[in-house]
C-alpha cells in the first residue's frame, strides 16, 4: 500500500505529493494549483455531462498522478489518497493510467485532509 498526501501549491509554488510506502517516503513537486484547479474543473464538468472526458482526464493524471505512480515500488496495489482543495472532487479510480484507468490496477480510497 502507499499513502499519497497532496499539499501546498499556494501562489506559484507547486503542489507536492508526499508518497509514503513501507520502503520510505518521498516528496514530489507537481504542477501549480493555478494549473491543476482548472484541469479538475474541466474534467469534473465533462463527467457531470456524461462525457468520459478522456483527454481532460489524461491531462489531469499527467499533472497530479503520473509522477506518483512512476515512483511506486513494485507490488503496491492499494493507494490511500489525501487530496487538497479541488482535488477532493477527483474520482481517483477513474483517472486514466496507461491503457486503462487507475482502478484497473490499484484499489483507491480517499481520506480528508
Amino acid at each position: 500500500a502507499a499513502l499519497v498526501v497532496y499539499a501546498g501549491g499556494a501562489g506559484e509554488a507547486p503542489l507536492v505529493a508526499m508518497v509514503v510506502t513501507r520502503g520510505g517516503a518521498r516528496g514530489l513537486a507537481l504542477a501549480t494549483r493555478a494549473t491543476v484547479d482548472p484541469l479538475v474543473a474541466r474534467w469534473d464538468a465533462l463527467l457531470e455531462a456524461g462525457d468520459a472526458g478522456r483527454g481532460a482526464g489524461e491531462a489531469l493524471a499527467r499533472a497530479v498522478l503520473a509522477p506518483v505512480l512512476a515512483s511506486l515500488p513494485r507490488g503496491v496495489t492499494r493507494l490511500a489518497i489525501v487530496p487538497q482543495g479541488a482535488l477532493h472532487r477527483v474520482p481517483w479510480g477513474a483517472l486514466p493510467a496507461g491503457r486503462g484507468v487507475v482502478a484497473d490496477r490499484w484499489a483507491t480510497w480517499t481520506a480528508p485532509s
